[in-house]
């Protein structure tokens, strides 16, 4: 996977993984070819010669207010899977009061455009519309997530990112002819959780990246904050009663 950096208010994924003492993110193609050949994948940027013009445009986007230009996020994600050589594609485009398309309508006519630019690529691609007006998970902040997803990697995590994770990793296998149908292909993506083999990838990948591996012992078997920062200070909010919160107003003024 070629990722990119945080735009706007949220961490983008290079951010939260290099919350890991070591994990090098800038890679060589040579470098990306032995993680492929080790552990099946690699999460990288982009380079100097693979996707250059990505890593301008991200620069740029946050400071010229495009960071909700159509055109410019189709280019970005499918640029760089194009780059990869990818064939099929699931993409979660959120949807809501926190996400770049505020109203369904919004979004449908994204993923229409996407779809039309993966076809003339010759991408399989299917969009996949969440909502992001729900907090998600238990973890908010490039290391605290990380965290989450190490315990998500081992079987447990909290249910709504694990629900999320299946489904689009049901549709990505069903997509590619390796799952009967999105329900096969979840049961199977929730088996690799469970029996250890998708944190053995992980582990694997974080070696090849550049993580000593007794970093990568005390992230996955141990204590994760003896190797990843957590603030210092911390200010805790108690709800008056049990429940659950029901959505997050991230443009509000307040």
């Amino acid at each position: 996977m070629v990722s990119g950096r945080g735009l706007d208010f949220t961490g983008g994924t290079l951010d939260k993984l290099e919350s890991i003492p070591g994990y090098r993110t800038k890679l060589s193609v040579e470098e990306m070819k032995h993680c492929i050949a080790t552990c099946n994948y690699f999460i990288a940027g982009s380079t100097e010669t693979l996707c250059p013009g990505d890593r301008t445009l991200y620069r740029i986007r946050d400071i010229t207010a495009t960071v909700d230009c159509a055109p410019l996020i189709i280019a970005s994600i499918l640029g760089k899977k194009y780059a990869e050589g990818a064939k099929y594609l699931v993409l979660d485009l959120k949807v809501g009061s926190s996400a770049i398309c505020k109203r369904t309508r919004d979004a449908e006519q994204l993923a229409s455009k996407m779809l039309t630019v993966a076809e003339h690529l010759g991408m399989k691609l299917k969009v996949v519309l969440t909502k992001m007006e729900t907090p998600i998970g238990k973890a908010v902040g490039n290391s605290l997530e990380v965290a989450e997803s190490v315990q998500i990697l081992k079987g447990g995590g909290p249910p709504s990112v694990k629900s999320l994770i299946t489904r689009l990793g049901g549709e990505l296998l069903f997509l590619t002819g390796k799952a009967r149908s999105h329900v096969d292909g979840m049961r199977q993506v929730q088996a690799v959780l469970d029996n250890g083999k998708a944190l053995e990838y992980f582990e694997k990948c974080l070696v090849c990246q550049g993580v000593d591996p007794e970093t990568v012992k005390k992230l996955t078997e141990d204590e994760p904050w003896e190797v990843i920062k957590r603030s210092d200070h911390y200010l805790a909010f108690k709800a008056p009663r049990t429940g659950e919160s029901q959505s997050a107003n991230t443009n509000c003024p307040h």
